[in-house]
């Protein structure tokens, strides 16, 4: 084998020293160096009787045969034989863009999944804004049920006082002290929870001290209808919120993980945008209550300038918040939680101009509000980010797919393993001209000596 590669190597020589040779006459004019001579005798002897023959080595003594006692009879192919390829990708460039295919596609992964990561906690803060919002207006609802609860009360001890003994007002005022202690006990539970932060808690403390006050016939009616509305609307949005970010998560897919997380944050801007929405009306329901008292107060003295300008600019005043409540509800309906913020600072700056203090739980809400639009505005921008480098996968492995495999089969190599010959594409690699050369080396060398 190795005299039949010294072979293939010499064949550029033979270029070299002149067009083919037809007979050894011919190999004979060749003029050589005795060097090159002494080299092709010593290193290449390519000589027809050379052929490998089996069981037999270089000098034609016997030797152990390959399959040795207890190996296992394994059946060695008479020819072996293989294709020579070349992969012409490597000129075109497309390696380099398999690369660049492959690191968009780990840039894309990277930026789906901080986006995913992102949209569970923004996911998270909407749930808790949501839950406090509701609070807020359950609270208020409860402040209102059991001040009616306590005036059934009150007239109840009236009769109770005027006819005394008598059972059945007796049991009447019985029940509606135990119904109105319930409800000031959970009212109580429901703001302190409010306070620790606890928001589904007073959710629940709430509803039971509107439910306790109802028992005994008192009705409220809810004032704060478009926060209670708004703050319904949000708890919706944190739950699609909640659903999108989890879907994001736990998606293999980049363009998946993107858009997951888009959804995500548009959701939580809505819970943001309808947070400020409750608390906006919590402003036009504290203005339309001074004015209701600047009323009065002109009603009970008519002729008062002072009372009638007061009352004027605190119904303006009213005006400008109601207007402020209607833009917040306007943003909150697109989505656009930066202008309904904004919206609700103006409903609140201008009633309390005229008197409105805001409750510390509305402050809190227009605050964690403002947190909540600030993370779902950065989860919409790592989403975009991520379908940008989706995107850009998508690009890059449209370029690879324009750049082909393009293995090319050179040609194919056939040894023979009885006969020794080792082909390329059929031709002989031991090629006849080496061996006229060799001959004609020989003769050369034997006069020398």
């Amino acid at each position: 084998m190795r005299n039949r590669i010294l072979a293939l190597a010499a064949v550029p020589l033979i270029g070299l020293l002149g067009a083919p040779m037809a007979s050894a006459q011919q190999a004979e004019t060749i003029k050589v160096s005795k060097r090159i001579c002494q080299r092709l005798i010593v290193e290449h002897k390519a000589r027809a009787d050379v052929a490998y023959k089996a069981g037999v080595d270089v000098r034609g003594r016997k030797v152990q045969a390959a399959d040795m006692q207890g190996s296992s009879p394994i059946k060695v192919p008479d020819v072996i034989e293989f294709n020579v390829t070349q992969d012409l990708g490597a000129f075109t460039g497309r390696a380099k863009k398999q690369s660049e295919a492959a690191q968009a596609a780990a840039n894309a992964a990277a930026a789906a999944q901080e986006a995913a990561n992102t949209a569970v906690t923004t996911a998270t803060t909407a749930t808790t804004l949501a839950s406090q919002a509701q609070a807020a207006v359950l609270i208020e609802d409860a402040v209102a049920a059991v001040a009616a609860a306590t005036k059934i009360r009150d007239a109840a001890q009236t009769q109770a006082n005027t006819f005394p003994g008598n059972p059945t007002i007796a049991t009447t005022l019985t029940t509606a002290q135990t119904a109105l202690t319930a409800a000031q006990t959970a009212l109580t539970a429901a703001q302190t929870a409010q306070t620790a932060g606890s928001f589904s808690t007073a959710v629940t403390q709430a509803n039971t001290a509107i439910t306790s006050a109802a028992s005994i016939g008192a009705t409220v009616t809810t004032a704060n209808t478009i926060g209670a509305e708004a703050s319904s609307t949000a708890v919706s949005e944190a739950a699609t919120a909640t659903t999108s970010a989890a879907t994001a998560d736990a998606s293999s897919s980049s363009a998946d993980k993107a858009s997951g997380a888009a959804e995500a944050a548009t959701a939580s801007n809505k819970v943001a945008a309808n947070a400020a929405v409750t608390a906006a009306e919590a402003a036009v329901q504290g203005a339309t209550t001074i004015v209701a008292t600047a009323q009065a107060a002109l009603d009970a003295n008519p002729t008062s300038s002072a009372l009638k300008v007061d009352l004027i600019n605190k119904q303006t005043a009213l005006t400008t918040t109601t207007a402020a409540l209607t833009a917040a509800q306007t943003a909150a309906a697109n989505g656009d939680a930066s202008a309904a913020l904004t919206q609700a600072q103006t409903a609140v700056t201008t009633a309390t101009g005229i008197g409105f203090t805001e409750d510390a739980a509305f402050t809190t809400l227009r605050t964690n509000a403002s947190t909540l639009a600030t993370s779902a505005t950065n989860t919409s921008t790592l989403a975009a980010t991520s379908t940008a480098a989706s995107l850009a996968t998508d690009t890059a492995f449209q370029q690879v797919a324009k750049s082909p495999d393009m293995n090319v089969n050179v040609g194919t190599v056939r040894f023979n393993l009885n006969s020794g010959k080792l082909t390329f594409d059929g031709e002989p690699l031991n090629n006849a001209q080496e061996e006229q050369l060799r001959a004609a080396c020989e003769k050369l060398m034997a006069g020398r000596r």
